[in-house]
């Protein structure tokens, strides 16, 4: 029942919940503060395998993603800031990195992250458009918008 209750955590074409999470300098950030048309949300942990492949797939389209003006957000899922700031080093400075250093977002509670990596693609207006896809198939549905 849990499951189910956190699957249904903003669905498709609504608004996603906002987080006020804490950048690499510790500042305050809205999660969807977005500076894009688009913005994807990655949810991921440090040391998860599946996490820095799809990090690594979002990277090589780095370029893509720019010239479609999409905004990346990488959020950190965990509490260790240390492996945290050495997952950062290996991706664009470009990017936008928050985490929930503070413990107060609600984070676990407002997104289902109980298994990561989790990708959600959302408009300008933090709606979203698609959840739980790898970062491919993240990329050619941008390409369809």
């Amino acid at each position: 029942l849990h499951g189910l209750a956190m699957a249904k955590l903003n669905p498709v074409g609504r608004k996603a919940a906002d987080l006020i999470l804490q950048n690499k300098r510790g500042k305050d950030k809205r999660l969807l503060d977005c500076t894009g048309q688009y913005q994807i949300v990655f949810f991921h942990l440090a040391d998860c395998k599946n996490c820095q492949a799809e990090a690594e797939a979002l990277r090589q389209m780095e370029l893509d993603l720019q010239a479609m003006n999409v905004s990346v957000t990488m959020v950190y899922a965990g509490d260790d800031a240390e492996r945290w700031n050495e997952f950062r080093k290996n991706y664009p400075t470009r990017w936008i990195y928050l985490a929930d250093l503070k413990g107060t977002s609600r984070l676990h509670e407002l997104y289902d992250i109980e298994y990561v990596p989790k990708i959600y693609l959302l408009d300008s207006n933090g709606i979203v458009i698609a959840k739980d896809m790898k970062a491919d198939q993240t990329v050619y549905m941008l390409h369809q918008l």
